[in-house]
């Protein structure tokens, strides 16, 4: 025992020195470190506040505060060269936790010609963040720390209507005409941390609160004289939204102006001066231009679409009633429509306003349609704006004030909602010089008349204070006064105000354990005196109506002299004491501390803090609980005594801390399959006290640890256990043991779990109880696989039918396809001997084509998934097979297979991350690829109909489908070539892309990539990355390719070119159009595309079949002996096997003879003309003398060109896909041409010729 008292006392020695140790290296990492700067170097924090210590007092105020957690930090730098930057780096360090991150994998982004470098995307931790910027090298360059708070807040995104992603631009219903009725619209997001989302219509009435479920919302909209239960009733046109998303201490708001078509015409968009009309802008006479130019978007319905006839031929705009211009409609051009169902037109107009009257300042603005053969008319749209006189008092802007010191306030914008996270909050008016006071109005209710300027030399500024607010949106509207107040001159604020009073803690946290009070718990009182106790911050809590009370384990302590604030009532410090009997005494093991905020008499905030004191060497289990899947819905439910629990599960798994602890046992004691008694145990020490656990595994030769009941390592005063197995029936008893060496105390925790087996557990899809009581599980699919586990059932039955029973995994699964949208009730029956169990699930198919969506379907002519964003068509007659070539003469040609879809992840390849996670990538991302000269422009879609080995039970071969990419292993490590399912006749392919990418963009530079097994000349082939091509439908925003297998795809966009082609004097477009779409490649990559290189005869071919499309077609015997499958003639020569092998097989080439076809060899005029004719089945002449006396009148060497091509440069010169050369002529001479046969081509003139043909096929505008 001496032994064990010296040694403890030895250990805290060397813990007081190591604390000591640690303080003074926190103090220099705290300051700049001048003495081992490089001479000259420095580094600037420009966007956050600095200081070389911690922020206290009125410093604190300045620190910048952040409701998201990844934040951008900028800093100037001086004195570091470019090759310098790679070593620059960022710590950020948590003030209350004391953990600290380096990030040397965020690189930062220069600008300002190398003077300023740029993190982005920082991650902060709640609570106060220290953020400092360092460069290592010969020497180390540091900044000044930077300070940030971070508090978590909510969100909203992922907007859609009716199913596909919202955008502003886009008119709703998509599918509103005469045809088709439907006029709501189910609106939906995303929102996090929330329960609920409030949502408001600006300029009526109308707000409706949504509940969130699985983070998902959603709305019904309808016509304002629609008759559904809607929760928005619509006007036509804009129709602006605001989301507010908010829990107890946070809130986020966003705001979607949405177009709706009412099935009539309407305006739309409608701005003046580039205001938006909807939002009722000021102008004032004198300043603003004496015109006001309008502008605005016209749905106009179309009558009769076989003759083009419109519903409305005329437009009035009515300004305060009167007609201010007049259009025809029909002789407008529309910019866009819907076929045969209506136009949009854009129109430009003005307001003169010296006819405005003076005696209204707001002035309506109506847009009327008007039939004058049948005297309809409509004027669906009520909108306005204000024209004020120059001679009365104005608001300039307004600021809000973000510190104690702040003079001048951050500008407010009216155009955004305005966050208030905690009050008193001050703001800031200017006015113009006739300003001399201000009507303050919150919701259009008189709150405030402000007549005292905020210092006589600045006599049109003025301050007020907002407080006692409640959370919510607030319309903020300042007046302003000359003689008497102004409304015309009033500015309107949108405010969301979170009045949630809540505490920041600011030198301790919840469940932080103190072992040296003085150290610890040191910090300078509010009233700047040094103290021991626990700092912080009152957040939205009012000065006046008031009041805070403060507990320590349930003993008052709100007494000013130990519960301190400052003047301002927001930072306080609560003195805590070491002697006992004092009302602030520290109490040895756990004490918790209360904060009760009350306003208004009413308690409105309980904050807690646990702080757990050691200094005595007791130990203590701080904290052992279950851990629990979802806390949301608990598996394991309390007893009726205490640390007793019921359950159906068959594991479980705890989490604990402890604290003072030397030794650490588990002890457990159950029952076996048989009901005979059980007992594991594992026991770890601390042999060298700093807090590092070991297993003993024996000890005095006897064996202590029988099992692994703890995952390793044990450290930090916290454990996590394994998945301890339950007793299959009845009670599992776990027994925790902590000692302390020092004092040899020992303390037990025992929790026993009492198991009560269950009929049937559904352990896929993941489930929850739904309002009607049944088990729902919401999937993103057509299909799904069900897994149910049954401990004593002989077997389930569904629809009639046995399920498989899976003994290794101990489940009973099946499949369920041609789910409906929405809700499928699934009826199974568990059979055990005699007895019978009825079950159901609702399986609920949410149909969203987010990333995890898939769909199953059989072999069809067409099939569409995701909302129609992809559609997969397929020629009459069209079966699958097995690829084959490996000499298995079976096809298992079939039309029962399915065919899997799927939205994966663009970064791993993985659809599934429950049932098929990917624990590696399972392809490469396209930047290894593409040397990022690519962007995605579309989901990455997985589309396959699964494989078949040689020799399988034809009846599994049949009725296959297609598997998901992960499936056993890899699947492009272990599918065979001849395995894959392919189908028997080339596919069509067809993706929307990003509706964003501008039109004449979409059709130069957009393409589809397919990542698919490419034959090597082995068995295995290779993945790769194939760049298919694609024509573009502007219109639809889609792209179709031909596609002769399965494997993933991707429309991308071209956003990079090559720097010899963006410099090229003419071809540009062609090279980057051919490269865009995979025709042609760089020949120096990654760099250079040498343009201006002739072309050889293999690339040519290369180009040439995939510019036509033909289907490759190479297997068995070569034609020719010196073109080479991968080899480096292959790579240097730009030519590809397959497709010279495919050209010479379909009679588009036929070589130089002796069997060889020269693919390095320069390729002639000629002969390029003759491998088009073939290739594009041009009709020739089989007469070569009107050949030549038709080339004649074109090319004065027309006798030049070989007597067997005449024909074929008579026909693709008339088809314009090669032009002749211009001859050199004098001022006056008729210019003339000659075809130079036997000249090359550059690779920038192949790539005009490739336009030309693309263009001539219809896969290019022309």
């Amino acid at each position: 025992m001496g032994q064990r008292m010296k040694r403890s006392g030895s250990r805290r020695m060397w813990r007081s020195l190591l604390s000591i140790l640690l303080i003074a290296a926190l103090v220099f990492t705290m300051l700049p470190a001048a003495g081992v700067m490089a001479a000259g170097a420095t580094i600037k924090i420009e966007n956050l506040y600095t200081s070389v210590t911690k922020p206290t007092g009125a410093d604190d105020e300045k620190v910048d505060r952040y409701s998201s957690n990844l934040i951008d930090v900028e800093a100037t730098i001086d004195g570091i060269n470019a090759d310098q930057v790679a070593n620059i780096y960022y710590e950020v360090m948590n003030v209350i936790t004391g953990v600290s991150s380096t990030n040397r994998g965020n690189p930062p982004v220069v600008s300002n010609n190398g003077k300023t470098i740029t993190f982005r995307n920082v991650q902060l931790t709640e609570g106060l963040n220290r953020i400092t910027i360092m460069m290592d090298g010969v020497s180390l360059v540091t900044s000044q720390p930077g300070w940030a708070y971070f508090t978590p807040a909510t969100r909203i995104d992922r907007f859609q209507v009716n199913g596909e992603d919202f955008s502003e631009s886009k008119i709703y219903p998509t599918d509103l005409s005469s045809s088709n009725m439907s006029s709501l619209l189910d609106i939906s997001g995303y929102a996090y941390n929330t329960p609920e989302v409030d949502i408001e219509l600006f300029g009526t009435s109308q707000s409706y609160t949504a509940a969130v479920i699985g983070n998902r919302f959603s709305i019904i909209a309808d016509s304002e004289n629609g008759t559904a239960n809607a929760n928005f009733k619509l006007k036509p046109g804009d129709n602006l939204f605001t989301f507010t998303a908010s829990n107890t201490t946070h809130s986020y708001q966003t705001q979607k102006t949405l177009i709706y078509d009412n099935n009539n015409s309407f305006a739309y968009g409608v701005t003046l001066e580039g205001e938006k009309l909807i939002t009722a802008p000021t102008f004032v006479k004198g300043t603003s231009p004496a015109t006001l130019a309008l502008s605005a978007n016209l749905k106009v319905d179309i009558a009769d679409p076989d003759n083009g006839v419109l519903r409305y031929d005329q437009l009035e705009i009515r300004v305060s009633g009167n007609v201010v211009d007049t259009i025809d409609l029909t002789t407008l051009t529309p910019v866009a429509g819907k076929e045969d169902v209506y136009n949009i037109y854009q129109i430009s107009s003005s307001i003169d306003t010296s006819t405005l009257s003076n005696a209204v300042l707001y002035h309506d603005v109506k847009f009327k349609f008007i039939n004058n053969g049948t005297n309809l008319e409509i004027t669906p749209n009520n909108l306005g704006f204000y024209f004020v006189d120059p001679d009365r008092a104005y608001i300039e802007y307004v600021a809000r004030k973000k510190t104690a010191t702040d003079t001048s306030g951050t500008r407010m914008s009216q155009s955004a909602i305005t966050e208030i996270p905690e009050q008193p909050a001050t703001f800031y008016v200017y006015g113009n010089n006739l300003t001399q006071g201000i009507d303050v109005y919150v919701d259009n209710a008189l709150k405030e008349t402000v007549t005292t300027p905020v210092d006589p030399s600045t006599p049109n500024k003025f301050a007020f204070e907002l407080d006692g607010l409640e959370s919510g949106e607030y319309l903020l509207t300042i007046v302003p006064r000359d003689s008497a107040p102004n409304v015309a001159g009033k500015m309107d604020y949108y405010i969301q105000v979170n009045t949630s009073p809540y505490v920041i803690f600011q030198n301790v946290y919840s469940g932080i354990v103190i072992e040296d009070f003085e150290t610890q718990l040191n910090l300078t009182c509010v009233n700047n005196t040094s103290c021991y106790g626990v700092g912080g911050r009152l957040v939205n809590v009012p000065k006046t109506g008031s009041d805070v009370k403060v507990y320590l384990n349930g003993t008052d302590i709100s007494d000013p002299a130990i519960f301190l604030k400052d003047s301002e009532g927001k930072r306080f410090s609560i003195k805590l004491s070491k002697t006992k009997g004092d009302a602030n005494y520290l109490e040895e093991g756990r004490n918790v501390i209360t904060i009760e905020i009350y306003i208004n008499g009413r308690r409105t905030s309980v904050s807690t803090l646990e702080i757990y004191k050691f200094e005595f060497g007791a130990p203590e289990f701080t904290s052992i609980m279950i851990k629990e899947e979802d806390s949301a819905n608990p598996k394991f439910t309390p007893g009726s005594v205490q640390n007793t629990y019921f359950t159906s599960e068959e594991t479980v798994t705890f989490e604990g801390k402890f604290a003072n602890t030397d030794e650490i046992s588990l002890r457990v004691l159950g029952t076996d399959e048989n009901g005979q008694p059980k007992v594991l145990y594992e026991l770890f020490r601390d042999p060298e006290g700093d807090g590092t656990f070991a297993r003993v595994e024996n000890e005095n030769g006897q064996p202590v640890s029988t099992h692994p009941l703890f995952v390793q390592p044990i450290q930090n005063n916290g454990f996590t256990t394994r998945a301890l197995e339950l007793s299959k029936r009845g009670d599992t008893t776990f027994e925790f043991l902590i000692t302390n060496d020092e004092t040899n105390i020992k303390v037990t925790h025992t929790i026993t779990i009492t198991r009560n087996a269950v009929p049937y557990k559904i352990e896929y899809p993941k489930t929850f109880v739904n309002s009607q009581g049944l088990l729902q599980a919401n999937i993103n699919s057509n299909y799904s696989v069900v897994e149910i586990k049954a401990e004593y059932a002989d077997t389930i039955v569904v629809k009639n039918a046995k399920v498989e029973h899976d003994k290794t995994n101990n489940v009973f699964r099946f499949e369920l396809r041609d789910l409906k949208q929405g809700q499928n009730k699934v009826d199974f029956t568990v059979v055990t001997g005699d007895e019978e169990v009825k079950g159901t699930l609702i399986l609920y198919n949410m149909n969203q084509p987010e990333v995890g969506a898939q769909y199953k379907a059989k072999l069809s002519n067409r099939i569409r998934a995701f909302n129609n964003q992809l559609e997969l068509s397929f020629p009459k007659n069209t079966s699958l097979k097995r690829m084959g070539g490996d000499g298995f003469t079976e096809q298992y040609l079939s039309d029962q297979r399915y065919l899997l879809f799927g939205i994966a992840n663009s970064k791993n390849g993985e659809v599934d991350p429950v049932r098929d996670p990917a624990y590696v990538s399972v392809l490469p991302e396209f930047s290894s690829q593409l040397n990022d000269r690519f962007q995605p422009a579309s989901q990455l879609y997985w589309i396959d109909a699964g494989s078949i080995r040689a020799g399988t039970d034809p009846s599994a071969a049949y009725e296959g489908s297609g598997q998901l990419p992960m499936q056993g292993t890899y699947y492009y490590k272990t599918r065979l070539l001849p395995d894959q399912v392919v189908p028997t006749q080339r596919a069509e392919l067809t993706i929307k892309y990003n509706s964003s990418i501008a039109d004449d963009a979409a059709w130069r530079y957009l393409t589809v990539f397919q990542y698919k097994i490419v034959d090597n000349g082995t068995t295995w082939g290779t993945g790769q990355w194939v760049n298919l091509g694609g024509v573009v439908n502007t219109k639809n925003k889609t792209i179709t390719v031909p596609v002769d297998s399965f494997g993933y795809f991707q429309v991308m966009y071209m956003d990079q070119s090559h720097d010899d082609v963006i410099s090229h004097n003419w071809a540009r477009n062609e090279l980057e159009t051919v490269y865009a779409k995979g025709y042609m490649e760089p020949k120096s990559p990654p760099s250079l595309f040498l343009p201006n290189d002739p072309i050889t005869r293999g690339e040519f071919v290369t180009m040439l079949m995939k510019l036509y499309d033909y289907p490759l077609d190479y297997k068995g015997d070569s034609t020719f002996i010196d073109v080479f499958w991968n080899s480096a003639s292959a790579t240097a020569y730009m030519y590809d096997y397959r497709y010279v092998e495919t050209a010479a097989r379909a009679g588009i080439i036929r070589g130089t003879g002796q069997r060889r076809f020269n693919p390095g060899e320069l390729l002639t005029r000629e002969d390029a003309a003759a491998m088009i004719a073939r290739a594009g089945n041009l009709k020739l002449t089989s007469d070569d003398s009107k050949a030549l006396s038709s080339l004649q009148k074109s090319f004065t060497d027309a006798a030049a060109i070989k007597y067997y091509h005449r024909a074929s440069v008579e026909a693709v010169t008339k088809a314009g896909l090669i032009t002749g050369k211009p001859h050199s002529v004098t001022n006056g001479q008729k210019q003339t041409y000659y075809f130079d046969p036997t000249g090359t081509l550059t690779r920038a003139e192949a790539a005009a010729i490739a336009i030309r043909i693309l263009k001539n096929e219809k896969k290019l505008p022309n």
